[in-house]
């Protein structure tokens, strides 16, 4: 099974795998450990080490809330981002950091100067590739990032077998340029026309504002998990070296995240669902942080590493979800990664900002591991609160959650280059769009469409859930879904053309542009190999059979 994932992956490599796992290798050299943990340990002290990682963490979300913001009011800029105003911060941030070992009564200057530098470059590179990964066809974006994810923990172990002399310059002389480089590459193949990059945000402000609200509930439980990491991290940076500890553990589960999302994306089909997986380690948190008082510095080096590693992962779910977002939606991915960058990087500051100065309260008789504790307790348990979910809900996929990150299963990753199964936009007959005239559509009888020209998609089918069909039509989308590995979204706007829907119709029912979906139409019938309506009316009649 590995051999011919690994084979498949080498086919199909592509330079934005090793642009990400790079910037990742980086982004832990640099940012994850607090300082530099390639510099000297007598560098590292813990007001440099604080001092650093609190000004990073604050650029990084930052720049994603600019990048949010600008997207959104001036769109065409997004469009226009270029990988050297990323990448020069980045360099002369190590620079910064190099320079500290040859101008030592300048080192908090040039700590802070390197902080503020690095971290508005690594977040800017994050956000190029993200752009990149959206605009892709679902499973080539997928693929991408996972790989890229696994991919970063081989570079960074690679790294740590350089002797520390040389690998303070080999990040900033030849990681940063090569990452750039990538990046650069990646971006001359994204293809700008597709509606995420079109829309403009003030004419679709029911769009926009239907995304945050669907949303803000995923973005909430991954940052719960940057809010404990940077709780954490900032009791952590007290000894230096266990951020060395906490860097090989999140890049070990980097790669172990990777490894097992492929093999399971290589079976079968399957959901992620955001919400319910922070449900499930919710208890295993709380009572971590409970018992960290009693069991002291040897559990808490164990959970800082154990709870790097979930949150390493919660991350990679999070550029995939992104990426999603923008695709199912239309939106602009520099505003979707940005909105959760956003509040992950804010929560992880604000941990960290907690972490730091509760220990002051030493001299009002309390412990900073006991007030870290119930701080924590008291964020998990108010977050837990705010995303409104019942227990029963944990073990179940079964609602139609924004929450949920898709993998259509695929029997050979070799067909995931692009053009394989879609229609180019000539090809297309222009019965594709022909639902633009409302009220003329009629579907003969053969097809049991009848009236429902306006009726919403079957929650059974939208929901993964077989129990609950509309009608007869509904069932026959479920075949074809499932037969021809349709997305959610995908089966979504299939049925609702099957039924006569308009494009406009369908755009306002979805909460989504008429481009996107247009967009989705060309998907659906590329995959179906089909060029009209009816051609898509005899093929759910041909697949029909009975569902139980």
């Amino acid at each position: 099974m590995l051999a011919s994932i690994f084979i498949s992956i080498f086919r199909n490599f592509h330079v934005s795998m090793l642009g990400l796992a790079v910037l990742l290798a980086i982004n832990a050299t640099l940012l994850w450990g607090g300082a530099f943990p390639f510099l000297p340990m007598q560098m590292q002290t813990s007001d440099v080490m604080i001092t650093f990682y609190l000004l990073q963490s604050i650029a990084f979300w930052g720049t994603m809330l600019t990048n949010s913001l600008g997207a959104y009011l001036r769109p065409s800029l997004s469009q226009r981002i270029l990988a050297f105003f990323n990448g020069v911060p980045i360099f002369l941030g190590c620079s910064c950091l190099i320079a500290t070992l040859y101008i030592p009564h300048l080192t908090m200057v040039l700590i802070c100067v390197g902080a503020l530098l690095l971290g508005a470059g690594c977040a800017g590179y994050f956000v190029l590739l993200q752009r990149f990964f959206a605009s892709k066809d679902p499973k080539q974006g997928t693929l991408f990032i996972i790989v890229g994810t696994g991919l970063s923990a081989i570079i960074y172990f690679l790294l740590c077998l350089v002797p520390i002399a040389v690998t303070s310059f080999v990040i900033p002389l030849i990681l940063v340029p090569l990452c750039g480089l990538c990046i650069v590459l990646s971006t001359r193949e994204i293809d700008f026309a597709q509606p995420m990059f079109e829309d403009i945000p003030s004419q679709n402000r029911h769009v926009y504002f239907n995304t945050i609200k669907g949303y803000w509930p995923s973005a909430i439980c991954v940052g719960c998990l940057g809010f404990v990491s940077g709780i954490i991290r900032a009791v952590a940076l007290t000894e230096p070296s266990v951020g060395i500890i906490i860097n090989t553990m999140s890049m070990f589960g980097a790669l172990t995240s990777a490894i097992v999302l492929l093999i399971l994306w290589r079976k079968t089909s399957f959901h992620l669902d955001v919400i319910s997986a922070f449900r499930l380690i919710f208890p295993f948190i709380v009572t971590s942080f409970l018992l960290l008082p009693f069991l002291g510095v040897y559990f808490l080096d164990v959970f800082a590493a154990a709870l790097y590693m979930v949150f390493s992962f919660a991350l990679t779910i999070m550029m995939l979800q992104c990426a999603q977002a923008s695709r199912d939606i239309g939106i602009n991915p520099v505003f979707i990664f940005g909105f959760f960058g956003t509040i992950v990087y804010l929560f992880q500051s604000i941990g960290f900002i907690m972490g730091t100065y509760s220990g002051f309260m030493d001299m009002f008789g309390y412990s900073q591991i006991v007030i870290i504790a119930l701080g924590a307790v008291w964020l998990l348990g108010m977050s837990m609160f705010a995303v409104r979910g019942s227990v029963r809900d944990v073990y179940s996929l079964l609602a139609s959650q924004p929450s949920r990150v898709e993998f259509l299963r695929h029997s050979h990753v070799d067909t995931l280059k692009p053009g394989v199964g879609m229609v180019a936009n000539h090809e297309l007959h222009a019965d594709v769009f022909d639902a633009d005239a409302d009220a003329d559509v009629s579907v003969s009888t053969k097809h049991e469409v009848h009236a429902g020209a306006n009726i919403d998609v079957s929650p059974a089918l939208a929901h993964g859930n077989n129990a609950n069909y509309r009608d007869r039509l509904s069932k026959r989308c479920a075949v074809i879904k499932r037969q021809y590995l349709l997305s959610a979204r995908e089966a979504e706007v299939m049925e609702h053309i099957a039924r006569g829907n308009s494009v406009a119709r369908i755009a306002e029912v979805l909460v989504v542009s008429e481009n996107t979906v247009r967009t989705h139409s060309k998907r659906i019938y590329g995959k179906l190999g089909i060029h009209k309506r009816q051609s898509l009316l005899d093929l759910l009649e041909e697949n029909y059979q009975e569902l139980p």
